[in-house]
């Protein structure tokens, strides 16, 4: 896989405003490489969306997203930093994504969620293992023949399912360096289908447990955990705060936190040292 083949893009859409306001204006598209959109619709599910597109690619690069992810004009260098880096260390990977937790429940990536006005991870030089990622950006090798269980209902928990289907086929996933902007609006709860889905987790995968996600942990046995994360209104997405010196700059640098802006401001700072 090499930095000049193309990339298949594939986005589920539920309002095509948020689409073009968000992924389609992102800067990435300023500059001209090899790539296709598969914009998908009406679909019941994440997976059944995916796993349609994945049989018409025409790259073996698909980056499966959400409508409203933001990508910055210097995510093509980061991507491929990174999937080289791993290619060229012979180290088998299934899934990418821009944020992740370990099985010890830290965040790893770096992105920032619009909603929450939170940076999410910290910088990094090098991907980072993790146990599962989240849903907002996902990335595969159409050679690795990785699909998405089609059994998991709605639109929530199937990137750390899909990091489950590639753990057991011994691939490693990670969580590389490639920031993007979550432009979400505030969340202050989970839906129930996101525990439809969770509940489907944990019988599916009842002898890997305990599972951490970006948003819950999935235990054999948390029956208080799961109340309360069920039922408190004002439930708040569990996050590893961002390094000090991010902080820094969020304080400092970031007068606004709007998505044009804060990625001008990554550019301008080139927070990226190893491309200058």
């Amino acid at each position: 896989m090499h930095y000049l083949d193309g990339i298949s893009f594939i986005v589920p859409v539920n309002n095509d405003d948020i689409l073009k306001n968000s992924f389609l204006s992102s800067p990435l598209f300023q500059q001209d490489f090899l790539h296709e959109i598969i914009i998908q619709t009406g679909y019941e599910s994440a997976s059944k969306a995916y796993n349609s597109a994945i049989q018409s690619t025409k790259y073996d690069l698909n980056i499966f997203l959400h409508q409203d992810i933001i990508l910055p004009k210097f995510w093509l260098k980061e991507l491929w930093y990174s999937i080289n880096w791993l290619n060229d260390n012979n180290i088998p990977w299934g899934v990418l994504g821009v944020y992740g937790h370990d099985k010890f429940g830290v965040g790893h990536g770096f992105m920032y969620c619009g909603g929450n006005k939170r940076w999410m991870g910290y910088l990094s030089t090098l991907p980072n293992l993790i146990q599962t990622l989240d849903e907002v950006v996902l990335i595969t090798n159409k050679n690795n023949n990785l699909f998405f269980d089609e059994r998991l209902p709605g639109y929530h928990l199937y990137g750390a399912d899909l990091c489950m289907e590639s753990e057991i086929r011994s691939y490693n996933n990670y969580a590389i360096p490639a920031f993007c902007y979550h432009n979400t609006k505030k969340i202050n709860y989970l839906p129930d289908s996101y525990f439809d889905a969770f509940k489907y987790l944990k019988r599916k995968w009842h002898t890997k447990l305990p599972i951490d996600t970006t948003c819950s942990s999935i235990k054999r046995y948390d029956l208080l955990g799961y109340l309360k994360m069920r039922f408190y209104i004002r439930y708040k997405e569990k996050v590893i705060d961002i390094t000090k010196s991010c902080k820094k700059r969020s304080e400092n640098s970031l007068t606004s936190q709007n998505a044009s802006e804060i990625i001008s401001k990554l550019s301008d700072e080139r927070v990226l040292t190893r491309f200058i």
